[in-house]
C-alpha cells in the first residue's frame, strides 16, 4: 500500500513523506538543484517534517539558468525570495546554501536567515564533518558525509549523496538517512524540456 501511495503522490507532483521522516529527532533536510515548479512541494515537505537544519547544495531556482540566461535575474531574484522566505518558518536552526552555477550570491545573501557557504567547505555538526559542494569536483577531502549535487555524477560509496537524485533526510544522532524521491517531471524541469512523458 505505502508503494501505490508514494507512486500516486509522486505522479502528480508530490513528495511521498514516510512517517518516520516526520518525527522529532534532530535530522539535517539536504536538497539540490530545485526547478521552481517544484517549490510548493518542497514547502510542504519542510513543513512537515520540521528539519533542524537545510543544506541546499546550490541552483535554487534550476529552471532559471542565470549563467546562460542572465536576462532572467528579476525571476530568479523575485522566485528565490518568495520561496526562501516560505520555508524559514519551519527550518529550526540554520538555512545553508552552497550556490551553484546558475544561483546570484549576491542575491542569496541579501535574504533573511541564509547562510552562504563556498564550495569545499566543511561543516562541523556534533563532530561529524560534512563535506559540502554544489559540483562533487568540489568536495572537500576526509569527512564523514558529502552532500553535492549539480550533476548525476554517482559514486558507489554511500557517504556521498547526490541531491540531484534524492532528497536526503540525515538524523544527526544516529547519522541514519532517509532518501525521498522529488515530484514526477522534476529532472525535465531542471533541463528546461517543455514536454515530460510518463
Amino acid at each position: 500500500m505505502e508503494k501505490i501511495k508514494k507512486f500516486l503522490l509522486n505522479l502528480v507532483g508530490e513528495i511521498y513523506i514516510p512517517e518516520c521522516a516526520s518525527l522529532k529527532y534532530k535530522k539535517i533536510l539536504h536538497i539540490s538543484d530545485t526547478p521552481t515548479v517544484i517549490y510548493e512541494s518542497i514547502i510542504r515537505l519542510i513543513k512537515n517534517t520540521n528539519p533542524d537544519i537545510l543544506i541546499h547544495t546550490g541552483d535554487v531556482a534550476d529552471d532559471i539558468k542565470l549563467q546562460m540566461a542572465p536576462q532572467l535575474i528579476n525571476s530568479y531574484r523575485v522566485k528565490v525570495t518568495r520561496f526562501l522566505s516560505s520555508i524559514t518558518p519551519y527550518v529550526k536552526d540554520r538555512i545553508i546554501i552552497v550556490p551553484g552555477n546558475h544561483d546570484n550570491i549576491e542575491i542569496l545573501k541579501s535574504i533573511n536567515s541564509i547562510e552562504i557557504m563556498n564550495e569545499g567547505s566543511i561543516l562541523n555538526i556534533n563532530g561529524i564533518n560534512f563535506g559540502l559542494s554544489h559540483d562533487y569536483h568540489g568536495l572537500p577531502k576526509k569527512c564523514d558525509l558529502y552532500l553535492y549535487g549539480h550533476d548525476k555524477f554517482m559514486t558507489d560509496k554511500k557517504e556521498y549523496l547526490n541531491g540531484i537524485y534524492n532528497i536526503n533526510i540525515i538524523y544527526i544522532e544516529d547519522m541514519n538517512i532517509i532518501k525521498l524521491s522529488y515530484p514526477s517531471g522534476t529532472d525535465a524541469h531542471r533541463t528546461r524540456k517543455k514536454k515530460m512523458g510518463i
